[in-house]
């Protein structure tokens, strides 16, 4: 259990950055996580997708201009993104 939230809590870290980073530290950043959590061959590629999900949703987010909207948008991305990685790991 504490791996798990360890790892929910890397995930949202490491996705907050994605904006700050190039995309080779965004690969390094997910090997060392991927390496920390000890994933095996078949839950990196649904972890990736889920991560490039998570990106690409916050993206959308960040682009909404109201704040009402963006704070439920980002609960509902939140869960589905928890219970993604939940049944990954």
């Amino acid at each position: 259990m504490k791996k798990m939230f360890l790892a929910l809590v890397a995930m949202f870290v490491m996705s907050m950055s994605t904006f700050a980073q190039s995309e080779d530290n965004n690969l390094q950043t997910f090997d060392r996580l991927a390496n920390y959590l000890e994933l095996t061959i078949d839950q990196m590629e649904p972890a990736k997708t889920a991560m490039a999900q998570l990106n690409q949703s916050m993206g959308i987010i960040y682009q909404l201009n109201d704040p009402s909207k963006g704070q439920e948008a980002w609960e509902k991305i939140q869960a589905r993104h928890k219970t993604t990685m939940t049944n990954i790991l």
